[in-house]
């Protein structure tokens, strides 16, 4: 029997605190990956425009937008983030098509998938998704250097971390920046690993160290648990020992033995609140860091 989640929304007629407007409806948009790709998203606009909080959720293994799309809604409609929702490559609506010869194409599915193409999520999909917030920032519809990403599970979880690590590693050039915009992750359920796609490296850049913040989210009575401690002991590494005011390294523990997107999604565990706590208060709070720039020059990344 499925189990039916459901979340209590405001109607589009109402505004979060702070908004400018009425919450726009969400858009079916399409993202070209550079290798040809054809990515399909919602996107939930912000009325706050570019003191907007953009936020890529991320659905799990297997899964599609649909299966987190109410509870982008929710942070749409109760907190006047703008929240985008992709269907990763060979997941939900996005087929991935590979040409073999003149005659015959072959549709990957994720069992099909090879270690070596797990990196196409970072380095395609992930980076065709930040080059459409990068347009929305740049017309004035949310603010990237407060970038977010919301993780499913152990799979989105690595991807998650990987590409901050990437983010943060691009250069600055000649005063323009290109990249150091995801300043929060959510990761529900990590690992260090998933088919061979391994996160230990980025659990070790600097910047996941020491300039972005945390949370992570695992049940109690689940093997992740054991996984997600792990994890925040490397994490804490480069953290020294900071004040309650200034911590931003957290690990939501949760009654039970939900995983992924069944952890994420079922109202009982309210992983909503830890995602608006980590926002509000080590993202929003810090808003004056990191004002609003144009970043359109062809440049920019």
């Amino acid at each position: 029997m499925a189990l039916v989640l459901s979340f209590a929304v405001l109607s589009h007629a109402q505004a979060p605190a702070g908004a400018k407007g009425k919450i726009p409806p969400p858009e079916n948009v399409s993202l070209m990956t550079k290798d040809g790709v054809p990515l399909r998203a919602i996107y939930f606009p912000s009325p706050k425009e570019k003191k907007a909080v953009p936020v890529i959720m991320l659905h799990g293994w297997e899964g599609k937008k649909e299966d987190v799309a109410g509870l982008a809604g929710v942070l749409q409609k109760q907190e006047g983030y703008a929240v985008i929702v992709p269907d990763l490559r060979g997941h939900g609506a996005s087929e991935w098509t590979v040409q073999l010869n003149d005659r015959v194409s072959k549709t990957i599915k994720p069992d099909d998938m090879k270690r070596q193409q797990m990196a196409l999520f970072m380095n395609e999909d992930m980076e065709a998704i930040k080059r459409f917030l990068m347009e929305q920032n740049n017309e004035g519809k949310l603010n990237i250097e407060l970038l977010t990403i919301v993780a499913a599970d152990d799979f989105s979880s690595v991807l998650a971390a990987n590409w901050a690590a990437k983010d943060w590693s691009w250069p600055i050039l000649a005063g323009l920046k290109q990249g150091q915009d995801v300043k929060a992750l959510v990761l529900v359920s990590p690992d260090t690993s998933f088919k061979g796609f391994s996160a230990t490296q980025a659990f070790n850049h600097p910047s996941l160290q020491t300039k972005v913040s945390i949370m992570l989210v695992a049940s109690k009575d689940s093997r992740g648990y054991s996984d997600a401690k792990q994890i925040e002991k490397q994490l804490a590494r480069g953290r020294l020992n900071p004040t309650a005011e200034g911590r931003d390294l957290f690990l939501a523990g949760k009654d039970g033995n939900a995983k992924g997107t069944a952890l994420l999604m079922n109202p009982a565990y309210n992983v909503l609140r830890d995602i608006k706590y980590l926002i509000d208060n080590r993202v929003i709070a810090r808003g004056d860091e990191f004002p609003w720039t144009d970043r359109s020059s062809p440049l920019s990344k």
